[in-house]
């Protein structure tokens, strides 16, 4: 089983866990997952398993990313040309999301596209996207219709 490094767990503060709790108390987690079957992206996984368990929220599992994308070597042009799609596992998931708040956990939002997309194809599919977390939000980060709590590495010093 894979956890967070505690470097990582160091920049989750409890100033950011109560902001969390506070904006989005009642909300449940869905992280942006990778393609089924794959072990790329475990991070935000395992941040929303962190964030879930400190402020007692639940983790929403089952929705993954059905568009294998190679967004490292692209330029921010690029990379905002690709489709991001995502499906759902199964019925059961489907209805847990229909009618809820949620809130998408990401490790870094780089052009805000994923995100993005998720939050479509969520709202699309019945639930209410309330915001995202992300650790870090790189300098290509694009306004986002959801609330971004990101912060950038040098937030951090």
């Amino acid at each position: 089983m894979r956890t967070l490094q505690p470097g990582i767990k160091k920049k989750i503060t409890d100033e950011i866990l109560s902001e969390i709790t506070a904006n989005f108390g009642d909300c449940f987690l869905i992280s942006v997952t990778s393609v089924q079957g794959s072990s790329d992206n475990i991070l935000p996984s395992s941040l929303a398993k962190f964030i879930g368990t400190k402020n007692k929220l639940s983790v929403i599992t089952g929705i993954y990313k059905t568009s294998k994308n190679e967004m490292k070597a692209k330029d921010v042009t690029e990379r905002l040309r690709e489709k991001i799609t995502f499906d759902i596992y199964d019925n059961e998931v489907y209805n847990t999301i229909k009618g809820k708040d949620i809130l998408i956990i990401d490790d870094v939002i780089t052009t805000s596209h994923t995100t993005n997309s998720l939050a479509k194809f969520l709202t699309d599919n019945g639930a209410n996207v309330k915001g995202v977390f992300a650790l870090f939000k790189g300098k290509d980060s694009v306004k986002t219709d959801v609330m971004n709590l990101a912060i950038t590495p040098e937030e951090l010093e």
